[in-house]
């Protein structure tokens, strides 16, 4: 069943049957995780574990917990860092002053939150306070940033994971595609085909596509031009979608991983995913439905009922 639910996390009667045999054999954790689960729309209480939103340990476990970046993830991250002048924006642009920084030391709710992100997850972006309609804004700027609205502070519901998911979009092998428009980042994937994919690939993309891949050759050292290539050798054409989809199912994980709690980090990630958008958790159907509609929702759950997370929540019971 177990096996089952890693294929397919929707499968409601598996995980009710799952959770049964779990606690008949004295497999606590997978009990632990099913019950999470259910929480959401079974009417089963959450366990409550001492340490489960402060998973620090996880930091051991990143590879084993989320897996490799594909490599067009790995390409996108190498095309930020080595042609950073192609992309790069000014927080004067969007009215950001330094004193709006928030840092683990500041002595507020957002600060706090940051404290706990930062010490789970590579999160170098810098974050800003801002007043905004919009929750959350990233910035290419020399340092990647990003702009928090001070109502999501306030709220302060879900904070942990929302942050969490959005510092892992703030990485450089998302940053790219989240601080673009959309046809933007498809001419983005396209020139970096037409520049570093096989000989014929510029004759494959549109023209703005073929004029980017001129700047990328002018701005890329020669060493990222390089592992590009090698990077694309094995690769059919790059998909924006397959990237963004991507990188939406990482961020899921960073949440989880974060946060600790599956139940919590769902309920959370409904805010702010895309895939999510009038979806609710509450009920069997509505569970189903919203895992058939969401890649990193799936992929949420999944992660929760790998070998890694089992292990690590083993050690709270």
């Amino acid at each position: 069943m177990l096996r089952v639910l890693r294929d397919d996390p929707s499968r409601v009667e598996a995980l009710r049957a799952l959770q049964r045999a779990a606690g008949q054999t004295g497999a606590a954790a997978i009990a632990d995780v099913c019950a999470d689960i259910r929480s959401l729309f079974d009417g089963v209480a959450a366990p409550e574990r001492e340490g489960l939103t402060t998973w620090t340990h996880f930091a051991h476990n990143k590879q084993a917990l989320r897996g490799s970046r594909s490599p067009l993830l790995k390409a996108l991250a190498l095309t930020w860092t080595g042609a950073r002048p192609l992309f790069r924006r000014n927080l004067r642009e969007f009215g950001v002053l330094g004193t709006q920084r928030i840092t683990p030391l500041s002595n507020r709710p957002l600060g706090n939150v940051l404290r706990d992100v930062v010490a789970v997850l590579d999160a170098d972006a810098e974050v800003f306070a801002v007043t905004d309609d919009i929750p959350f804004r990233w910035v290419s700027s020399t340092t990647p940033a990003l702009l928090v609205a001070e109502v999501v502070e306030l709220e302060e519901t879900h904070l942990r994971v929302r942050l969490a998911r959005a510092l892992e979009l703030a990485k450089p092998e998302s940053l790219l595609l989240i601080t673009r428009p959309e046809a933007e980042a498809r001419t983005l994937i396209d020139g970096l085909w037409a520049a570093f994919g096989p000989a014929e690939a510029v004759k494959e993309v549109e023209r703005a596509a073929a004029r980017f891949a001129g700047d990328l050759w002018r701005t890329l050292p020669p060493r990222d031009q390089n592992t590009i290539r090698e990077l694309f050798a094995e690769e059919s054409r790059p998909s924006f979608d397959r990237a963004w989809e991507e990188a939406r199912r990482r961020a899921a994980c960073g949440a989880l991983m974060v946060n600790g709690n599956v139940a919590d980090t769902a309920r959370g990630l409904c805010v702010d995913e895309p895939s999510l958008v009038g979806h609710a958790l509450d009920t069997a159907h509505g569970f189903r439905a919203a895992c058939a509609a969401s890649g990193p929702l799936r992929t949420l759950f999944r992660m929760a009922f790998s070998d890694a997370y089992v292990a690590a929540r083993g050690r709270l019971i």
